[in-house]
């Protein structure tokens, strides 16, 4: 019996079901937990959603766990706003727990007015906004015919500088030792670095003459790219001249991006991650102003009118130092400090990136080649022994 296929997938799911049931527990117990989203499609061109619970336990330990692969009709921010809250309630998780999203930038996700960011930020407290397979020869030709043009070397020479600029930062983000009120102190001075260079055109005149360089070194004609009068799959600013194509087109609105991007996804998160000038190393330089907007940032999970009274507590029991780390500060703060501690607790759930669901998909397609399929089965005539005569024979494979 237990080679059939239905018994084989029903185990299976049965030890899913406990597993996922022994991640989710301590996850129901937490204060508050961050939803991790990211979508694909799997080798049966079906549209799959991977689900991460990202929370903090009572001692201050932080868990970024994967919980479910679903299907999904189609990838509208309705249509994954409802598949989420419908997960989560049969996950047994209170969606007004959740203190923050993670996912990527498309439009039906991080979308203000119909994405699955603003259905959340309307309806959780919570929650704030913060291809053809031609042959081989024929892909390499394609390939080199699309680099081997003005176009394509002014693009790499214009954004390998831009993204350069903003590669110490990202690295500076990723580190464990992050200090993220630095950290958003230095994408602000970016900010202003690359507002300066959009207003300055010697910045484009430089990078032009670069890539004018690169084109001559590789024998590529500079080359003024076709227009048309109504251009409907690129950028089409009035220009006469090639540079200028490049600098209306290409070069101005990559800074807007990037300006535009870094203020939305890290200059505008500066009010809850105030909260680290209440770091015992930190307390020294702790003002007025940065209890004033910790208090507006942490309102929903705080009580105001006594978060003063733990803050003079907390400085004066680390006027010589003190616990270094978040986690450690959640455990400090678990029992006499119950504002401090929620505090802690929301900055330590808050998501950074959704590098947990990319990664579940690694195992997505092994999964699904695992799942046993019903067995077929395979008619062998034989002849018996003696009697001249066949019999059939059926054998499972």
């Amino acid at each position: 019996m237990l080679i059939s296929h239905r018994i084989q997938n029903e185990i299976i799911s049965i030890i899913g079901s406990q597993i996922r049931e022994t991640i989710l527990t301590p996850c129901r117990e937490a204060k508050y937990f961050s939803v991790i989203v990211d979508e694909t499609t799997d080798i049966s061109v079906k549209e799959q959603v991977a689900l991460v619970v990202l929370y903090v336990t009572s001692d201050g330990s932080r868990h970024e766990e994967f919980v479910t692969f679903e299907e999904t009709a189609d990838t509208t921010g309705e249509t994954l706003y409802k598949l989420i809250c419908n997960k989560l309630e049969d996950f047994g998780l209170d969606k007004n727990k959740v203190v923050g999203l993670g996912f990527d930038g498309a439009s039906n996700m991080s979308g203000k007015i119909k994405g699955v960011q603003a259905r959340f930020v309307n309806n959780v407290p919570t929650v704030k906004e913060n291809d053809t397979n031609p042959s081989t020869a024929a892909k390499a030709g394609a390939f080199f015919m699309s680099i081997h043009c003005f176009q394509f070397l002014t693009t790499l020479v214009i954004v390998h500088h831009y993204l350069n600029l903003t590669k110490l930062l990202s690295t500076a983000l990723q580190s464990k030792t992050n200090n993220l009120i630095k950290a958003t102190q230095e994408c602000k001075e970016l900010v202003e670095m690359l507002k300066s260079k959009w207003s300055d055109g010697s910045s484009f005149e430089h990078l032009y003459r670069k890539a004018t360089q690169l084109a001559a070194d590789l024998q590529v004609d500079e080359k003024h790219p076709r227009s048309i009068c109504r251009q409907k799959n690129r950028e089409n600013a009035p220009s006469t001249t090639s540079a200028e194509f490049f600098e209306r087109n290409l070069h101005n609105p990559l800074l807007d991006h990037l300006i535009v991007q870094l203020n939305e996804r890290i200059c505008g998160s500066t009010n809850r991650v105030r909260a680290e000038m209440l770091l015992p190393q930190n307390l020294a330089s702790l003002s007025e102003e940065d209890i004033a907007v910790i208090k507006e940032a942490y309102s929903p999970f705080i009580r105001l009118l006594d978060l003063d009274a733990e803050v003079e507590r907390w400085k004066w029991r680390h006027k010589d130092g003190g616990p270094l780390k978040l986690e450690e500060c959640i455990q400090s703060t678990r029992y006499l400090y119950p504002n401090l501690n929620n505090i802690f607790t929301v900055l330590l759930t808050m998501p950074v990136s959704t590098a947990s669901a990319e990664r579940s998909f690694s195992r997505l397609k092994g999964s699904s080649a695992r799942t046993r399929k019903k067995p077929k089965l395979v008619k062998v005539w034989k002849m018996e022994n003696g009697s001249g005569r066949r019999r059939c024979h059926l054998f499972q494979c």
